[in-house]
């Protein structure tokens, strides 16, 4: 949908029944259909901001009833985001606004989007690798459809779970903003990653024992460790985790990091019971 060069959407107006007035949906759909058609023309793209923040003004304000109107507001505001458009719309500022007010509406309407999460998950992969700007409301709508469709978000999972690893181990930027941001997502996500315990736990602690990351980064890090460690099935991933928390605690020259490290630490003995009794002489 997103990627078409033209899209038509049909008019919400013409989809009532007479007489158009007396429904109860024509004044939002006539506003909708207004909104829309400043979105169809390009000459008009120094309103298109506007007339976004206006569909989903609308949008929270029709609350639950926003359903029947997804048909036509979400392919419309996936198409702004389309590549190689030469409007306003290129602009990096404008997408980074769509993307924030696309999770807003995923938030608001939650599990009636499903019919279109296979096109939002295209659309976050051809933008994963536009830069930070871009990857974190790219993140956040991520975070958001998870929230939304809950237990059958985890079959997505696997098209994602690649990329942000990646993140991890290739991020550069001084602050690390991009870590922290694909940290925030895995505690979003939480239970439903247990089927990938073995690949994001060990890469979370690659992180937090890193001192070439900001230390604020590595305590993110511990953060973000614990809480998975209180949901995920951690029982085979003992030595895995303790002794890696072990060296951090024992090298943290900073006492937050070390708080959290022992934090962490009496999580995965809470998980794991008697088996921790193995590894006590070494912590």
């Amino acid at each position: 949908l997103w990627a078409q060069e033209e899209l038509k959407t049909v008019s919400l107006v013409m989809r009532l029944s007479h007489p158009f007035t007396a429904h109860s949906e024509f004044f939002p759909s006539a506003a909708l259909d207004a909104l829309h058609r400043i979105l169809a023309d390009r000459r008009l793209a120094h309103y298109h901001r506007e007339a976004v923040g206006a569909i989903v003004s609308t949008v929270h304000t029709l609350g639950p009833k926003c359903v029947s109107f997804l048909p036509a507001i979400l392919p419309r505001l996936m198409w702004l985001l389309r590549p190689g458009e030469d409007n306003g719309t290129r602009d990096p500022d404008f997408k980074e606004y769509v993307f924030k007010r696309l999770g807003e509406v995923v938030a608001v309407a939650r599990q009636h989007t499903r019919p279109f999460v296979g096109d939002i998950l295209l659309l976050i992969r051809e933008y994963w690798d536009s830069g930070p700007q871009l990857l974190r409301p790219v993140l956040e709508l991520t975070e958001k459809l998870c929230i939304a469709l809950g237990d059958e978000f985890q079959p997505m999972i696997p098209r994602l779970l690649p990329a942000m690893l990646a993140v991890l181990v290739s991020d550069r930027a001084r602050k690390r903003e991009p870590t922290v941001q694909v940290l925030r997502a895995f505690e979003t996500f939480g239970s439903e990653l247990d089927d990938y315990v073995t690949l994001i736990l060990p890469s979370v602690l690659r992180v937090a024992e890193d001192r070439a990351i900001p230390n604020t980064v590595r305590k993110e890090a511990m953060v973000t460790l614990r809480r998975l460690v209180e949901v995920l099935p951690v029982a085979d991933l003992g030595s895995c985790l303790v002794h890696p928390l072990a060296r951090i605690a024992s090298q943290a020259d900073v006492k937050d990091l070390f708080i959290q490290a022992l934090n962490s630490l009496v999580a995965v003995a809470l998980q794991i019971r008697k088996e921790f009794a193995l590894f006590a002489p070494t912590v």
